[in-house]
């Protein structure tokens, strides 16, 4: 299990006047008044957002920084957070194993995933504690959309998949599985971790 920790959070701040005090008998009224009006979900935009996954064990799985987001909030505490031009580092053992780029993500907390879509990369190489060995060239996966899932062990790419190092281009593939410091790949039936 993946907890998914938001930071960076925006403050609205306003003047309005002073409320009159409210008589021992009258209801609150911004109490909602039926359960339909309980369990409408709750939209909240912001600014520049950083969310954190951690595993069980307290690994942080993937660190994600976006421009801006939109999460929703359900009655039984489900969000979902809708990104826009994202970042993110995904982690294994620990360590920074490539970045992904995308135009937006949905980071779900009901099931612990993050999509990607629209101008998907994910680059592996030189990167701050990176589990991959240095070489002249990263080695790139582009693709139409990602999905990094909670079990963490692979990445899966779909739409228009290429796969670039800096002694082989692949690709297009339909649909390719990588590990997350892109040193294994291969189509879903083939694929090894």
């Amino acid at each position: 299990m993946i907890a998914v920790i938001f930071v960076g959070t925006s403050m609205v701040v306003g003047c309005s006047r002073e409320l009159p005090a409210r008589k021992p008998d009258q209801s609150d009224s911004s109490a909602p008044r039926d359960s339909k009006e309980q369990a409408k979900p709750r939209d909240i935009a912001t600014g520049g957002v950083t969310i954190t996954a951690r595993e069980d064990q307290g690994q942080t799985a993937w660190i994600v920084k976006a421009e801006s987001s939109r999460t929703t909030l359900t009655q039984d505490q489900t969000s979902i957070g809708t990104l826009r031009k994202v970042t993110a580092d995904l982690f294994e053992d620990g360590k920074i194993a490539s970045r992904l780029f995308a135009d937006e993500a949905v980071a779900n907390q009901s099931t612990k995933e993050l999509f990607a879509k629209g101008n998907v990369r994910i680059v592996a190489d030189q990167l701050p504690n990176s589990s991959t060995t240095q070489s002249p060239e990263p080695t790139v996966l582009t693709a139409n959309e990602m999905e990094w899932g909670q079990d963490k062990s692979f990445v899966r790419a779909k739409g228009a998949v290429t796969v670039k190092s800096n002694v082989f281009i692949l690709g297009p593939f339909p649909e390719l599985w990588a590990t997350p410091d892109l040193t294994k790949f291969g189509t879903p039936n083939q694929f090894k971790p």
